[in-house]
């Protein structure tokens, strides 16, 4: 219906707390053909602090892994699959203006 009518997702409202900042959110499709999300934001409901990226494999429902990659600062984060196997972020860390950093999913247990 081209976004006429819209419902609420059964998601855990609470798991993603965003302190008014951009965060980035993809899907990939594993070799065993689930499907993962993962989403990086600063991880905190006021403040631009604890930049994570989450994991999802129930269509955003629970997000019940996480990694910590800057415990004291992160915004603006943009998420990129470099292959099957590799996540990439782009984001402003407290460490410097921009960090690109490689994520491998066996670090999420895939």
């Amino acid at each position: 219906d081209l976004g006429t009518h819209w419902t609420v997702h059964n998601s855990d409202h609470g798991a993603l707390p965003e302190p008014v900042c951009m965060g980035s959110l993809i899907s990939h499709r594993l070799s065993d053909e689930r499907t993962v999300l993962f989403f990086s934001n600063p991880h905190h409901k006021s403040q631009r602090k604890g930049m994570t990226v989450q994991m999802s494999l129930d269509d955003g429902t629970t997000w019940a892994q996480q990694i910590l990659l800057d415990e004291e600062g992160g915004a603006y984060s943009s998420l990129v699959m470099i292959d099957d196997n590799t996540l990439g972020i782009l984001y402003e860390s407290s460490r410097a203006d921009l960090v690109f950093q490689i994520i491998q999913l066996k670090e999420f247990g895939l």
